[in-house]
């Protein structure tokens, strides 16, 4: 089964996108900022497709949907919060979304579950592919300046 999470806004702190099964529609995401560098529990994981399996967190004392072999990342987990400040690297679902956070995330949590649930009992594995709508951030290229009517600076 295919996922995917879409990130639409970016800024210096957080990523906000959208998550998909399939085609559909799920709920919303907010993770922290993606950066050219890593800068530990502050630093959304690197674009890319993961296996996404259920595993028993210690944090969390019970089992959540963890993403296996995200480079330079352990641990990281689709689990319930609402802003960045809830997340070290992990993804923060929710059915709503605010500007700088998601709403009803244990919800989406459990959605998720409820849709991993289906997958694995079909014996299928679950991939969730992690993209943007633009270049990361840090690959933009620079502002050029405004020129004015006249044709001066």
């Amino acid at each position: 089964m295919e996922w995917k999470l879409i990130r639409k806004d970016c800024d210096d702190r957080n990523s906000l996108g959208e998550i998909y099964v399939g085609d559909r529609l799920i709920g919303y995401s907010i993770e922290d900022a993606e950066r050219e560098k890593k800068i530990p529990r502050v630093t959304a994981i690197p674009r890319g497709r993961y296996l996404v399996i259920r595993t028993p967190s210690q944090r969390f004392q019970r089992e959540t949907l963890q993403l296996m072999d995200v480079p330079g990342f352990a641990g990281i987990r689709i689990h319930a919060g609402n802003t960045e400040e809830d997340t070290e690297g992990c993804i923060i679902p929710g059915l709503r979304r605010g500007t700088d956070a998601v709403y009803d995330s244990r919800r989406c949590v459990a959605e998720l579950d409820k849709w991993y649930d289906a997958a694995t009992e079909k014996k299928e594995d679950v991939w969730i592919t992690v993209e943007g709508l633009d270049p990361e951030p840090w690959k933009l290229p620079p502002e050029i300046p405004a020129v004015d009517d006249e044709g001066g600076a």
